[in-house]
């Protein structure tokens, strides 16, 4: 999310009313030995926004704690503001690699998938092949940079996954078969990072990664230097509004659900609520 500070509480020193703030989906504890180290992503004691009794934000108002929150230039637009956290996850990802990668593969052209494709030049990377399923994402991971599309429902182009060689595949899809896919698309001695959740046990094809030597990594969130980091970039131009399809006003939100549940949301990319209060326009 992204909007204005309208008041603080009294323990509150970095930010102010006025502000024009974002931030990350959770609050870490500030005092575990992953917090001290740097690794606000890693807090076991973290707190997440929208958990128990914390309420969210498709509201008006929003109670959030001062370490998840990252302040913004005042020039920003509202829409970029939303988009420093998925950016940040993404661009986590890219640098868990030990060496930049020149080709980079995204399985799953999603959301956090579709950020990935939009950084990976900026990673480094000369080629960026997405793969995902339909027109739409394809349509999408192009417009985001990629330089090639394999539409794994279609049998043609999993054919050609073995031609791929990626230096990386970044897997952002949490689908049973994504890391043979992510093995298929690696070159001898690539990286594989696997950034998102399958809800379920997924088999690892063992001899296959330890035959060609491939690096298996995983990514979890952001750290405060990778939100920075992703706030100069957009300070500086990059162009990430080419992530956004849709937009709905915040009480529409049941509509902007509809699309994402209904056959049209395959082509769908970020979903931006917006809300507008008189105390919040400038």
């Amino acid at each position: 999310m992204c909007g204005h500070v309208v008041a603080v509480g009294s323990g509150v020193s970095r930010v102010r009313v006025g502000d024009h703030i974002t931030t990350s989906a959770f609050c870490p504890c500030g005092s575990c030995s992953q917090c001290s180290g740097g690794m606000v992503n890693l807090c076991a004691g973290r707190t997440n926004l929208s958990h128990e009794d914390w309420p969210g934000c498709f509201a008006t108002h929003v109670v959030l704690r001062e370490p998840m929150i990252t302040v913004l230039p005042h020039d920003m637009p509202h829409e970029q503001g939303t988009l420093v956290e998925p950016l940040s996850i993404a661009w986590h990802a890219l640098q868990r690699p030990d060496t930049r990668p020149q080709h980079v593969a995204v399985i799953g052209a999603g959301g956090i998938g579709a950020a990935t494709v939009l950084l990976a030049h900026r990673a480094g990377a000369t080629k960026v092949t997405a793969i995902d399923r339909g027109v739409a994402k394809e349509r999408l991971a192009r417009k985001l940079g990629a330089s090639c599309f394999l539409d794994a429902g279609d049998l043609d182009d999993r054919a050609k996954y073995t031609d791929v060689n990626a230096d990386l595949t970044v897997v952002t899809s949490g689908h049973p078969s994504c890391l043979t896919e992510a093995l298929e698309l690696t070159r001898p001695r690539g990286q594989v990072v696997v950034v998102s959740y399958s809800g379920s046990d997924v088999s690892i094809p063992l001899d296959g990664f330890v035959g060609n030597e491939i690096t298996l990594l995983t990514s979890h969130l952001a750290v405060g230097s990778e939100v920075e980091e992703i706030v100069t970039m957009l300070s500086n131009g990059l162009d990430a509004s080419r992530l956004i399809t849709h937009r709905f006003p915040i009480h529409d939100v049941e509509a902007a659900f509809d699309l994402l549940t209904s056959p049209e949301g395959v082509s769908a990319g970020r979903v931006v609520l917006e809300n507008r209060l008189k105390e919040d326009l400038r």
